[in-house]
């Protein structure tokens, strides 16, 4: 999915989820180093998505932080829009997010990239993570993702 069918199809905030979702490899990983020297495409990359997303930061229909990384290395780091608009507090790399429920889609998808490399599955029991969780036998991946149970 390029950049091409994301504007066709979505708004800034889909934008910056699938933007989050590519970034999860990189960051689990381990990646938090500082931007390195990168390849015209890494480059090419960064600047595409920037004047992309150039038009929403304009209008004020973005705000937030992006972290663009490939290979482990940061190809962007950008902050847009205002952390408190009373105070007039811009956004930084450093703001702290209420993220609420969002978590929970990437969550889900770091689980799924898990399972298809068959380091876990959404069958597995909490107990084989968390070996005293309460019930942790009686609970898989599956219901927590479902938010299901089984009345056992």
């Amino acid at each position: 999915m390029g950049l091409d069918w994301v504007r066709q199809n979505s708004g800034p905030k889909i934008v910056l989820i699938v933007l989050s979702l590519c970034l999860i490899g990189a960051y689990a990983a381990g990646s938090s180093r500082q931007p390195a020297q990168g390849s015209a495409s890494d480059f090419e990359l960064a600047a595409r998505i920037r004047a992309y997303l150039a038009p929403f930061a304009e209008s004020g229909n973005l705000s937030g932080v992006v972290l663009v990384a490939r290979h482990g290395r940061v190809l962007m780091r950008e902050s847009y829009g205002m952390a408190n608009y009373e105070l007039s507090v811009p956004n930084s790399p450093r703001t702290r997010f209420h993220i609420a429920s969002v978590s929970k889609a990437f969550t889900a998808a770091a689980i799924l990239q898990l399972q298809e490399e068959g380091r876990l599955s959404v069958s597995d029991r909490v107990s084989r993570f968390i070996p005293d969780f309460p019930r942790g036998k009686d609970i898989t991946l599956d219901n927590l993702l479902t938010h299901t149970s089984r009345n056992t």
